[in-house]
């Protein structure tokens, strides 16, 4: 009978690897889940990451937009002033043209 005893042990043991091994496989499909999981919080991450990229290019674009606007501005702003001085020189010119020649015309 002490054969039998052991024999049994040995069954129940075998009982005891063979359920710890099912459980130990849930875990692991647990595990495999969670990294799932994680890929789909790296993907978002990622997805998070590249719209902040986009924003940011797109914040950087508009500002550039305003400075191009601005620096417009102040070229029309300039040319404008270049024209009423080029005016101004051409007004002076014609001035001493004609005093030269009234200065000519009365010796």
């Amino acid at each position: 009978m002490n054969i039998d005893k052991s024999t049994l042990k040995i069954k129940q043991e075998d009982k005891n690897v063979t359920s710890e091994k099912t459980v130990a496989s849930k875990p692991s499909f647990k595990f495999k889940e969670k990294v799932i999981e994680e890929t789909d919080l790296k993907k978002r991450s990622n997805k998070d990451k590249i719209l902040d990229i986009a924003e940011e290019n797109l914040l950087a674009s508009q500002s550039k937009l305003a400075d191009t606007e601005k620096a417009k501005e102040l070229l029309e702003s300039i040319q404008g002033q270049i024209s009423e001085k080029s005016n101004l020189v051409f007004n002076i010119h014609s001035n001493i043209r004609e005093s030269d020649l009234s200065d000519i015309l009365s010796s």
